[in-house]
């Protein structure tokens, strides 16, 4: 099953869209000899996008935000955390906006754009959140002290972004 077909699909992950070789592979452990089972192709992409009806595709869910424009149409964005740093150094999370094209990101928002396209007549922006991450931190121990799962999986991503996924990089080619 691809991502167009279920909801709980990870084709669509930064690191399923990422070329085999890509250093965010080897950051999270996934070889590049597993490639085949764990990439998701340009040709794959637009297959699902024809099949579907769809020239762009919002998801989520996968913890690390991306943009990839596909040569030949389509594009694939998705937010990876919302309440999480997704970039290095950075404890704010991410959000994907899509307007009209000629509805630009209002200029008080300006400084929060990750990365922007326009496709098919839509602006797609991911688009940078800002929230209180002290306060946040605290509500987040309230429920999941050390020594939870959760805190184990979480708790520095929260307090630190991620160390290996810069804005630059989110940028997928």
């Amino acid at each position: 099953m691809q991502d167009l077909h279920s909801l709980s699909g990870w084709s669509y992950s930064a690191e399923a869209m990422v070329t085999p070789s890509h250093p965010l592979r080897e950051s999270l452990g996934i070889a590049s000899s597993s490639s085949s089972s764990f990439s998701t192709s340009a040709e794959t992409v637009r297959a699902d996008m024809q099949a579907a009806n769809a020239d762009i595709v919002c998801c989520t869910h996968t913890c690390l935000a991306f943009l990839r424009v596909f040569s030949g149409g389509g594009v694939v964005v998705n937010n990876g955390s919302a309440g999480m740093g997704n970039f290095a150094g950075s404890a704010h999370g991410c959000i994907t906006r899509v307007a009209p094209a000629g509805m630009e990101v209002p200029k008080e928002l300006e400084s929060l754009v990750v990365h922007e396209t326009v496709h098919k007549g839509a602006r797609v922006s991911a688009l940078e959140v800002r929230f209180d991450g002290e306060e946040w931190e605290r509500e987040f121990l309230k429920q999941w002290g050390e020594g939870t799962a959760a805190h184990e999986s979480y708790f520095e991503r929260i307090k630190h972004g991620v160390p290996f996924w810069d804005r630059a990089d989110s940028n997928i080619k």
